[in-house]
């Protein structure tokens, strides 16, 4: 929740089902970002993913072994990140429905933890942004 309200989200996509909820400790971590970013629960994420594709964003998928790396694609229009869980990827349905499935390129690891790997990718979607913005 930090990250996405330091880099600009203007929402986050959760899992009504098997994800943890919002409770006063979690809130009380995320320093005051849950008043700035809504969360939004929903039963089915390839459903939501397809609901946010039909109103014009690009869906992109975030694996440690993924295809392209982030800053290979172009993210400075309207674009929904989706992280899976650490330890199990995304599931087979929101790969499949994804527009592409990305990477963060590291060196010396496996992967990073889905926290640090939202918040790499977010910056990267900022700082895209902020290049067009200059031009």
């Amino acid at each position: 929740m930090r990250s996405a309200a330091a880099f600009g989200a203007d929402f986050i996509v959760a899992a009504k089902d098997r994800a943890a909820s919002l409770t006063p400790a979690a809130a009380k971590i995320a320093a005051g970002a849950a008043e700035i970013v809504p969360i939004v629960r929903e039963t089915n994420l390839a459903r939501a993913m397809e609901k946010l594709k039909d109103a014009g964003f690009w869906v992109y998928a975030l694996e440690a072994d993924g295809g392209q790396p982030i800053h290979a694609v172009d993210l400075r229009g309207d674009v929904a990140l989706v992280f899976g869980s650490e330890g199990h990827g995304v599931g087979r349905l929101v790969r499949e429905r994804s527009d592409a499935v990305l990477c963060i390129p590291i060196a010396g690891m496996e992967s990073l933890n889905v926290a640090v790997s939202a918040a790499c990718a977010l910056y990267e979607v900022r700082r895209q942004r902020s290049v067009k913005d200059k031009a």
